[in-house]
C-alpha cells in the first residue's frame, strides 16, 4: 500500500493500516514511515504499509543523500522485509513509492534496491508505485528508461504483458492510471508469474496491481533468527523508524 494515513489530521487520526488489516484478517503487518511530523495544528504521520497472512520482520530504510526537495516528495524510503511462510522458507519483500521529479535520483534508488538481491540471499519481491513505466512504454513515450536499472542484470522480471508495446491490449489492460502503468509488482528470476490484472477500481488516482507468483525451486528453509532482516545496501541508512509489526 502507498500513500496510507497512520495518524493525520486530515483522515481525523485513523489508523487506515491497521483499520485495513482488521477488515482483511491480515494477521500481520508494517508500517514504513516517509513523513513524520507533529505541530499544534497539524499531525503527518503516513507512507507506505504492508499486510500479510505471514510473519514480517525487518525495516524501513532510507536512503543518504536526501534533499529537501526528495523529503517534500516523500522520495526517501523503502520497507525492506522478511516473510516467514508456512513451509519455513523466506522471501525479500521490498516496497516503496519513488517520486517522479528527479530521473537521476529515480534511477539511483531503483539501482540501489536492486542489489538487494545478491547481497539477501533470497527470492525477492520488489512493489510499489514506482513512477515508472515498463522499458517497452519507455521508448516510445520518450520516457527516461528507469526501469531498466532494475532490470538491466537480468536478476529480476515484469509479467509478459508489461514488454509488449504499450499500446496493444495485453499492456493496456495493466494500466493503472489512465494512460499507463507505473505501479508494478516486480519479482526475481526465482518466481514465475501465473497472471497478473488491474480491477477497474477507481477508488484512488491509481487501480490496483494483483499478480498471482510462485516459486520455481523453492529454496531450503532458513531459520529466521540467522537472518532475521537482509543486510543493508550500501549507500542506505539503517532505518529511523523500524517497520512494525502487530498481531
Amino acid at each position: 500500500l502507498n500513500e496510507v494515513d497512520f495518524q493525520a489530521s486530515w483522515s481525523f487520526g485513523v489508523d487506515q493500516v491497521r483499520h485495513l488489516a482488521e477488515r482483511t484478517a491480515m494477521r500481520y503487518y508494517a508500517y514504513g514511515t516517509k513523513w513524520d511530523f507533529s505541530s499544534l495544528l497539524i499531525q503527518l504521520h503516513c507512507g507506505n504499509a504492508v499486510l500479510s497472512k505471514h510473519p514480517l520482520t525487518g525495516r524501513n530504510r532510507f536512503f543518504d543523500g536526501q534533499s529537501f526537495g526528495d523529503w517534500l516528495g516523500g522520495d526517501v524510503s523503502y520497507m525492506d522485509l522478511v516473510v516467514a511462510l508456512d513451509s519455513g522458507q523466506h522471501v525479500n519483500l521490498l516496497h516503496s513509492h519513488l517520486g517522479g521529479r528527479h530521473k537521476d535520483h529515480q534511477a539511483r534508488v531503483l539501482s540501489e534496491v536492486g542489489r538487494r538481491r545478491g547481497q539477501a540471499g533470497l527470492p525477492v519481491v520488489f512493489t510499489g508505485d514506482l513512477n515508472a513505466v515498463p522499458r517497452s512504454a519507455a521508448a516510445a513515450q520518450r520516457r527516461a528508461r528507469v526501469l531498466e536499472e532494475i532490470l538491466a542484470g537480468d536478476t529480476f522480471h515484469l509479467f509478459w504483458k508489461l514488454e509488449r508495446p504499450p499500446d496493444s491490449p495485453e499492456a493496456r489492460s495493466l494500466h493503472t492510471t489512465r494512460y499507463r502503468t507505473i505501479d508494478h509488482i516486480i519479482v526475481s528470476r526465482d518466481f514465475d508469474y501465473d497472471d497478473c490484472l488491474v480491477p477497474a477500481v477507481d477508488l484512488s488516482d491509481h487501480r490496483p496491481m494483483v499478480c498471482d507468483i510462485a516459486l520455481r525451486q523453492p529454496p531450503a528453509p532458513t531459520a529466521l533468527g540467522q537472518r532475521e532482516s537482509p543486510p543493508a545496501p550500501d549507500g542506505a541508512s539503517p532505518g529511523r523508524n523500524v517497520g512494525e509489526q502487530r498481531r
